[in-house]
């Protein structure tokens, strides 16, 4: 039994960090619906765990002031208020409104009490481990590997195992189940223990194996440190996440990836006990900060980079794990023996809370655009090793001359136009500059603080606003690179979201995604609806579709959307409209008591679908609320997801006839994009003629979606290119297009 305990403590570790992390995912996708499919209720999501990691890491130093016997007795403690709060569910409507706050309250009261259980145990049995006689026992520090793993086999399981073949409900039960095995293990743990070593079963305290010898003094320098080196890992995974799902989409298997890198390079820097050779990371440590600048600069002075979002989000992907594992790898060297072993993950529990709060509450505040990311990694080379080297006199002439063109390119750039051989040379002029990790900081903080807070840069920007909901600019400038014909435009995140030509000629026409020759003009000539519900508001160009008997209703959930609509364009003023109801479309649409002809499904956070507007249970919403012979209209323009598949498979579970058209426009007149957009309708007459205008109808087997389940991995385009370029194709030949 005794050569067994490292095994038992091992296992109870796995199973513990299993179910902390299968259920974030979990619990995040619960709380989408009740937040609009924002990318942000992710980053509260975190912070909220990060919070009860840090006083479940609380708890368990406190414990560890206890002798062994009540130790284990206070750990087994906190499992029992737990079994009030399982199964495991979102308690929503403790708050009337959504912000980052209403979430965490949300969050509180659905999981906080079971989570603080499972918080203790990482430091706590380590601690409790250090009081056998195994020959390990003076360094369990390899046993936080085991947790380790432990989270990262539970996040991976759960996009690719749980989320596509479970519902959310069945989920839950499961997670119920093995918290309750849990239990039983870490009381399997304790018997061990004791029954090993029955001198410990008494009420005083004992020393450990390990804190025989040699005591440490534990400066608060070297706390700050341990702080440091755990919060600016922490804000850089939820950064990460942030850029990512801005424009793919806010779900498990898009949060799990930078999670699981996150744990990985905890794993690979905590099994080694021997010091860590830093010096290699610390390198491409000091290059990709020159990477993610230089991607700054090109979109700010030249032009998004939308067309690469994949590889993009790569890049970011890549600059956080090579800066999370030097980070972690130092944290690691800088252990301190086992007498502060549960001090030392309070530390980085509390480091973690705070990187987490700072991207969850104070960035949005502070900051307005999504630059957390690059603010973070800035800071982070501080905790570069190389940061301390010193140069010769004649490299430190070098690297202040090289600031000195940075800063001169930098003020040309802003107050005279770009030009890309000056944008070349102000990225090859940072490449040479890091020779100097200081200098490099120092020019770094000045290029982001130009970024940050000039209203200039490719897109113009006019107006920022940011919220809960994320980043609202308006700007003015042409659609495309090579028209002369200016607009004002509504970006969110960094898709656009409707615009107005400054021409009064064409200043209020149905363009953008809804043109006349487009599905949603197909679909105003068949119908000719009189009363129409819009999800999502934009800049209202549908209502462009105006006509004296005819009335619009848009449903919106982020007030600013609102307020720059009414306040920075003309269109709703000019057009008309009934009303704007602000708050989540679904819940608001419960309350409406109308009936409609037509109800149209926009809704966006920047490039990213609200799963929960195109569930089975909303379709049959949708459906509730139209009136004899309506329609529903929804829009799945996207640059990354194919929604065709999954939304036909609602239609034929909610017994509504589906057809789908892609629409590339031919005009030349530049105020058209391509879209793509699904009718659901059971008006056999609206069929025939949609199928007259090549609408097309698809058969699937695929799982429906509901509010319990779907698998937003299996719409990703980058997994299906031949699928896009058929429908294309398909298109082309159908229109005569060469």
């Amino acid at each position: 039994m005794a050569r067994l305990t490292p095994y038992i403590f091992a296992f109870t570790l796995f199973v513990s960090a299993m179910l902390v992390f299968s259920v974030q995912p979990m619990l995040g996708k619960m709380m989408l619906p009740h937040v609009g499919g924002a990318p942000s209720g992710w980053a509260v999501t975190m912070f909220f765990f990060q919070t009860c990691l840090l006083f479940g890491y609380g708890l368990a130093y406190l414990f560890s002031k206890l002798p062994p016997f009540f130790n284990i007795l206070a750990i087994l403690g906190v499992f029992l208020p737990d079994t009030l709060f399982l199964p495991i569910a979102y308690h929503s409507g403790i708050a009337d409104s959504v912000s980052p706050w209403a979430v965490f309250v949300q969050l509180t009261a659905s999981t906080a009490v079971p989570f603080l259980a499972l918080s203790t145990l990482a430091p706590g049995l380590q601690r409790i481990f250090s009081y056998s006689n195994h020959k390990t026992a003076s360094d369990p520090y390899y046993l936080y590997a085991a947790s380790n793993v432990g989270s990262f086999v539970g996040l991976l399981a759960y996009p690719f195992i749980l989320e596509p073949l479970i519902g959310l409900q069945t989920q839950s039960h499961m997670w119920m189940i093995a918290f309750s095995v849990l239990f039983f293990s870490v009381l399997f743990c304790g018997f061990v223990i004791f029954n090993n070593n029955r001198t410990l079963i008494n009420f005083k305290f004992t020393k450990p194996k390990s804190d025989d010898g040699v005591s440490e003094t534990i400066t608060w320098a070297r706390r700050l440190k341990w702080l440091l080196l755990a919060a600016v890992p922490s804000s850089l995974m939820i950064g990460t996440t942030t850029e990512i799902t801005t424009d793919l989409a806010s779900a498990p298997m898009i949060w799990v990836l930078p999670l699981s890198l996150y744990l990985l390079t905890n794993i690979m820097a905590f099994a080694k006990r021997d010091k860590i050779d830093t010096n290699l990371f610390s390198t491409l440590h000091i290059l990709s900060a020159v990477i993610i600048t230089s991607i700054l600069l090109i979109e700010f002075f030249q032009t998004p980079l939308n067309d690469q979002t994949i590889i993009i989000g790569l890049i970011y992907i890549a600059t956080f794990t090579i800066t999370a594992y030097l980070l972690h790898a130092t944290l690691a060297n800088d252990r301190p023996k086992t007498k502060n072993l549960t001090e030392f993950y309070l530390f980085m529990a509390l480091g973690g809370a705070l990187g987490g709060s700072f991207n969850a509450f104070i960035a949005p505040a502070i900051l307005h655009d999504v630059y957390e990311f690059q603010y973070v990694f800035v800071f982070s080379l501080l905790l570069n090793p190389s940061i301390r080297q010193s140069l010769s006199s004649s490299l430190n002439k070098v690297s202040l001359a090289v600031m000195a063109l940075i800063a001169a390119l930098t003020i040309i750039l802003v107050f005279y136009g770009s030009a890309k051989i000056l944008i070349g040379l102000l990225v090859f002029s940072l490449i040479m500059l890091s020779i100097n990790t200081k200098t490099l900081f120092a020019t770094l903080c000045g290029l982001l603080l130009v970024v940050s807070f000039s209203s200039e840069g490719v897109e113009k920007a006019t107006y920022t606003d940011r919220n809960f909901f994320g980043v609202v600019k308006v700007a003015e400038d042409a659609l495309r690179r090579d028209s002369d014909k200016t607009v004002r435009i509504l970006y969110h995140g960094t898709t656009i979201h409707g615009f107005e030509p400054l021409d009064p000629e064409h200043a209020h026409k149905p363009y953008s995604y809804y043109g006349a020759k487009g599905p949603v003009g197909d679909v105003m000539a068949i119908k000719n609806p009189k009363t129409i519900a819009i999800l999502g508001l934009g800049v209202g160009q549908i209502a462009c579709y105006k006509q004296p008997d005819r009335s619009f209703t848009f449903y919106e959930i982020d007030p600013h959307v609102v307020k720059v609509a009414k306040e920075q364009f003309s269109i709703l003023k000019e057009c008309g409209y009934k009303d704007i109801i602000v708050g989540d479309a679904r819940l608001e649409l419960i309350k409406d008591q109308n009936k409609y002809d037509l109800i149209v499904a926009d809704a966006f956070s920047s490039d990213s679908v609200p799963v929960h507007l195109i569930t089975s249970e909303a379709i049959a919403l949708y459906k509730s609320k139209l009136a004899q012979d309506g329609v529903i209209l929804i829009n799945i323009s996207n640059r990354h997801l194919d929604l065709t598949t999954p939304i036909a498979a609602t239609a034929q579970h909610n017994n509504i006839t589906f057809r789908t058209k892609y629409h590339s426009p031919q005009e030349d007149d530049g105020y058209h994009f391509a879209s793509e957009w699904i009718v659901l309708t059971n008006h056999q007459k609206t069929i025939e003629e949609l199928d007259k205008k090549k609408w097309k109808s698809i058969k699937t087997d695929m799982k429906p979606w509901t509010d319990d389940y779907s698998n937003l991995m299996s719409t990703l385009r980058i997994l299906h290119p031949k699928k896009l370029k058929k429908k294309i194709e398909d298109y082309r030949k159908e229109n005569n297009i060469e």
